[in-house]
Formats: structure tokens, C-alpha cells, sequence
């Protein structure tokens, strides 16, 4: 017999689930004890779920402007906010900067002739460069959404712009890995020369100086004000994503790695007892390169998804000002494609697919703040008192604010006894004092939930 759970919380909520099972002439005690990461493949709203089985009120997500599905932009590759509060959104394939104003209306703001913008730098007096790739150009638009080249950058990506010291800008490229220094009237020069085939990543110091993220060997720069640069950090995963720095000085650091390829099953033998005595065999192979006649899982056969053998492919870490490094997660399914810091100086970062958003809790604890929609959760940009989050596939944008919700439900993932059973006494913990809890159970016979179910 199959069990679960509906919560509907008003505080903050621990559920400990005591099972016995019940047998034909015999009874058997058994204790069942979930992992607090299976709560994560529960259906949340408004409820946060973290890496010690504690579920939460999450923070209020609004979606804000609309979904662009279709032939609007598909993938989102920086968001940024001006002194306004508007919020811009780097999308290809259609080289489009989409607008989105203080009051949620999108437009589409600036076009390139090229089909990725790949990174937006806000001026001040409301103008906001924006890097276009392949070709490398940077755009200077204007307040009205008119623009034209500013830069010639004679590198192939533009990966991320900041803003450097004494009103220059500077630019992480690729394919030569370069950190070129743009002064006023658009005119570059190689800054500083690493040893990574792009970089792909910036985050500025106040002290003029910059951390920059490289793709290829993992390397994490720091890069100072007269241009000398060293490697601070060197990871087993390729590519430093992301990078953000905290209000400490800490640095939060995004590692991903491509996705492997899958695994060609082996191929189908046939053997066939041929000749008049049955001594010989014919044998025969389905080339699975080839298109199948059959398609089909045999049940039984390990699951590649499931096997933790195979390596890893995201993963987050803490830089501190001391030099030493903090692994904050891990995952060997899951890439992770941006980081940030919240409103309380909480590290959160964002991974697909689907799309999620995760904050940082405390060491060797994260929550699951939500799981959304779209495929991947792609960017991040900072406004007044809120944090916004742009996904890919299709192209969204949600406003991220610091209260939380008033209330929410979390529908915890079946239970399966194995056989007949009797439930036994459901208890949890409610801290701190306050708000108001409700739960409710279902069960049935079947495996998954169905209308069989009480």
C-alpha cells in the first residue's frame, strides 16, 4: 500500500513518518526513512524545501512582463537593471534586448544584426552597452532604444562586460581569453592575457580590481587594478560560469561541465540454431546507429540516469578572503548557470532542468526555494529590494522578493510500503511558534497516486 502527504503550512515545518506493516499471520514493525533529498522530487507552491528535510514558506515569486514562446527569443544570456528599475534581458536567437519596465510591460528594445546578445552593461544617464555575438561588437543604446556600434572588440564572443575604474569598461572574451580595457569613446586594448580559451565571466571589487571565471581548464582570476592577474582557483569541472561577489568580499563561484554523451546501448544479438544437426548458429546484430525497428526499455537493465558513477556536472563553491574554498553543492544531473546574492547577503544560484532556484542556507545546508516552469533558469539582476530571475525555454522573468509567502502547499512524493500496511503516527515539529499547519494523507494500492486513491 501506497501513502502520502498534503502540507499546508503557515511556519516552518519537520515531519517525522513512522511506518508498521502488516502482514497475513504475522506483523512486522518497519521504520521507513526517506533521505531529506527526496522531499526535492515533491510538488511545492509557495513552500521551500532544504537539505534537512525542513519545509518553509519560500520567498514571493511574481512573474513579471510575459512568456515569449515560439518565434520570440528562446534563450536568455544576461539580465541586468538600470538606476530605474527597468530590467533588460540579453536573448538570442533573434539578437533582441527585451525591455521590461518598473510596471511589467516588455518590449522588444533594441535589435542587432547578429543572433546572440550575450551580455548588457547599464551606463548611468539610462544608456546601456550590449555585446553581440559572433564578431564581438559592443552596442551603445540609447534611452529611446536607438543604438549603434560602440566597440570593435576584434575578438570573436564578448562573454561579459563591468564596469572598470575611471569610467572604462571592461570585457571578458573568447575564443583568445582576453580581458580587454575599453576607455569612454570605445577604444579597446588587451588589459590583461590568461591562459583559458574564453573567459567567460566578471564580477567587479571595489578596489578597482576583477574576478573573472574562464572556460576550459576551470581557472578563477583575479585581476587588479594595473592589470596583473593570478589564478586564485583551479576546479576538476571546465567552466566557471558564474561568479558573484558578496557583501564580506567573499567570492560565489558557478562550475559546470557539458553534458556527456549518451551512452549507446549495446546492440541487439540474435542468435539463430541453424544446420541440419543444430550444432551451428547463425547470429545476428541490430546496429542501434541505424534507425530501430523497435523502440522500448527493457525492465531490469540499470538506469544511466540514476548511475552515480557518472561524473559531475555542476557545482558551486565559496571563495573567502583567507584563500579558502567551501563546496556549497553539487550535482551529477543538474547544471547550475548563474549565482547571486540576495537581500540579506544569501548566496543563491540557479540551475536547469527544469528550472530551479536554490539559496545557500548555511554551510552544507541549501533549499530549494522553487522549481519552475521553463527549462532553464539562466540569469540573474539586481533592482531595489528584489533579486530578478530570467529562464530560458522559453524566455521569462520573475521578481524574487525578500518576504515571504503567506501561505502554501507541498505534496510530499508517494510512499510505497511494498505490501499491505498499517500507517502509523504521523508527528512533526513546528518552530518557531506561530502560523497555523494542516495536514492530510491518501492512500491506495497502486504505486503511483490514481483515483483509486482515498
Amino acid at each position: 500500500m501506497s501513502g502520502q502527504r498534503v502540507r499546508r503550512l503557515g511556519a516552518t515545518l519537520l515531519s517525522l513518518l513512522g511506518l508498521s506493516t502488516s502482514l497475513v499471520r504475522s506483523e512486522q514493525t518497519r521504520l521507513a526513512t526517506t533521505a531529506p533529498s527526496e522531499l526535492e522530487r515533491g510538488e511545492a507552491q509557495g513552500i521551500a524545501v532544504n537539505s534537512r528535510g525542513q519545509l518553509f514558506l519560500a520567498p514571493r515569486i511574481t512573474a513579471i512582463g510575459k512568456t515569449f514562446p515560439g518565434a520570440f527569443p528562446s534563450y536568455v544570456f544576461a539580465a541586468a537593471a538600470d538606476e530605474a528599475g527597468n530590467i533588460f534581458l540579453a536573448t538570442g536567437p533573434d539578437g533582441q534586448i527585451v525591455k521590461i519596465s518598473r510596471a511589467g510591460d516588455d518590449v522588444v528594445f533594441f535589435r542587432m544584426n547578429e543572433p546572440l546578445v550575450t551580455a548588457l552593461l547599464p551606463l548611468t544617464g539610462g544608456e546601456l552597452l550590449a555585446a553581440a555575438a559572433p564578431g564581438g561588437k559592443i552596442y551603445k543604446v540609447r534611452p529611446d532604444g536607438t543604438g549603434s556600434v560602440w566597440c570593435e572588440t576584434d575578438e570573436h564572443y564578448v562573454w561579459a562586460l563591468a564596469a572598470g575604474p575611471d569610467g572604462a569598461v571592461l570585457a571578458a572574451t573568447g575564443d583568445r581569453g582576453r580581458l580587454l580595457k575599453i576607455d569612454r569613446n570605445g577604444n579597446p586594448r588587451v588589459f590583461w592575457d590568461s591562459d583559458e580559451a574564453h573567459l567567460v565571466s566578471l564580477a567587479a571589487s571595489p578596489d578597482g580590481g576583477v574576478w573573472a571565471g574562464g572556460s576550459g581548464r576551470g581557472l578563477v582570476y583575479r585581476i587588479d587594478a594595473e592589470g596583473r592577474g593570478r589564478v586564485v582557483y583551479d576546479d576538476e569541472l571546465p567552466e566557471a560560469k558564474s561568479v558573484a561577489v558578496t557583501a564580506t568580499g567573499e567570492l560565489i563561484v558557478a562550475f559546470d561541465a557539458p553534458p556527456i554523451s549518451e551512452r549507446r546501448p549495446p546492440a541487439l544479438r540474435l542468435r539463430v540454431a541453424g544446420g541440419t544437426a543444430g550444432t551451428s548458429e547463425a547470429v545476428s546484430e541490430l546496429d542501434t546507429r541505424q534507425a530501430p525497428a523497435l523502440q522500448g526499455v527493457i525492465e531490469g537493465l540499470p538506469s544511466f540516469a540514476d548511475d552515480e558513477t557518472l561524473p559531475l556536472r555542476g557545482k558551486v563553491v565559496r571563495l573567502g578572503r583567507d584563500g579558502g574554498v567551501t563546496e556549497l553543492w553539487r550535482s551529477r544531473s543538474e547544471a547550475v548557470f548563474a549565482v547571486a546574492e540576495d537581500d540579506r547577503g544569501r548566496a543563491v544560484f540557479s540551475t536547469g532542468e527544469p528550472a530551479k532556484l536554490w539559496r545557500v542556507d548555511g554551510v552544507g545546508e541549501i533549499a530549494l526555494l522553487a522549481t519552475l516552469d521553463e527549462a532553464q533558469a539562466t540569469a540573474f539582476a539586481s533592482t531595489s529590494g528584489s533579486l530578478i530571475l530570467a529562464t530560458s525555454n522559453p524566455v521569462a522573468a520573475y521578481r524574487v522578493d525578500g518576504t515571504p509567502e503567506e501561505s502554501g502547499t507541498f505534496l510530499a512524493p508517494p510512499l510505497d510500503a511494498g505490501s499491505l500496511a498499517r500507517w502509523g503516527t504521523l508527528r512533526w515539529q513546528t518552530f518557531p511558534a506561530g502560523g497555523r499547519d494542516e495536514m492530510s494523507t491518501r492512500t491506495g494500492n497502486s504505486e503511483d497516486p490514481d483515483g483509486s486513491w482515498s
